[in-house]
């Protein structure tokens, strides 16, 4: 109780507001985050939910594109599933795929919801899946995702090709994962960088 009694002294006293004051994000940061192996805890650092596009919502819009998209199909009978279907050049540089989810509806929040982890598989995560999430030995660098296209949005969180080509990436990768960002081996794809662009 002298604590607390403390705790509202202080705050009243020296204008710090009231304990139970928080700051609500703002939708412009909540569209992705990026996690890695810096963050002690990644499914703490995580956005809240954000509401995806969904059958009855207007179709994604693909921002315009600078290198033509290198297109791709899976043959996959997996659930859930995430194969990447097209990946292009943005005319600032930035990388823009289109994805198909299957036994899913992407969305980052609580279990059980599951969203996808974009990145691209170099070292620790050219060895093991498992590193483009939370669970694996030799944790890497990956962005979450729940949008209809990974593309920069108003969080202003993606790849660029600069970011692949610093890293001797050569291909774009996803996976499915957990709310608590554990990936699931063999439930994503991956697409080659368009070859214009990399030569």
């Amino acid at each position: 109780m002298l604590i607390g009694l403390g705790v509202w002294f202080v705050t009243q006293v020296l204008g710090e507001g009231t304990p139970d004051q928080t700051q609500t994000p703002t939708a412009e940061a909540a569209n992705s985050t990026l996690g890695s192996a810096g963050s002690e805890n990644p499914a703490q650092s995580t956005s809240p939910a954000i509401p995806t596009t969904s059958q009855d919502d207007d179709p994604p819009q693909t921002p315009s594109l600078s290198v033509a998209p290198v297109t791709a199909t899976c043959d996959n009978t997996t659930n859930p599933f995430v194969c990447i279907t097209s990946l292009g050049i943005d005319s600032n540089g930035f990388l823009v795929a289109t994805f198909d989810a299957s036994g899913f509806l992407p969305l980052v929040g609580p279990a059980p919801n599951q969203h996808v982890h974009f990145y691209f598989p170099v070292g620790s995560m050219a060895d093991d899946q498992l590193n483009a999430g939370s669970s694996g030995p030799d944790l890497g660098e990956w962005i979450l995702w729940d949008e209809a296209v990974f593309a920069p949005g108003p969080g202003g969180v993606s790849y660029s090709l600069e970011d692949a080509l610093s890293v001797g990436a050569t291909e774009l990768c996803a996976l499915v994962a957990s709310s608590s960002h554990e990936v699931t081996p063999g439930s994503g794809s991956c697409i080659p960088l368009p070859e214009s662009a990399v030569n």
